[in-house]
């Protein structure tokens, strides 16, 4: 698996990433190209176990948004307590 990282955010890219930053204050949060196709984040350089597709700038629907910004929240939760628990 190839990753390629964000280098510059678009608008809807740097407010998603600011709102998972404002939650997670003691953490690195940056977004991620896999495989040219699939978009996910790692923290504190660890990838967390979600991907999805399409890109976040191709996504115009702002429910879908919020979904994803959940699933994203859930995935870093796990990774997270994961950490915390070895």
């Amino acid at each position: 698996m190839r990753f390629r990282s964000v280098k510059e955010y678009s608008e809807q890219e740097g407010d998603f990433l600011a709102k998972l930053q404002e939650k997670y204050t003691h953490s690195k949060i940056e977004l991620f190209m896999l495989d040219d196709k699939k978009q996910t984040l790692k923290i504190d350089g660890e990838q967390i176990n979600f991907c999805w597709i399409p890109r976040l700038v191709q996504i115009a629907d702002k429910g879908a948004i919020s979904i994803l910004l959940e699933d994203c929240k859930t995935s870093i939760e796990a990774k997270l307590s994961l950490e915390n628990t070895s």
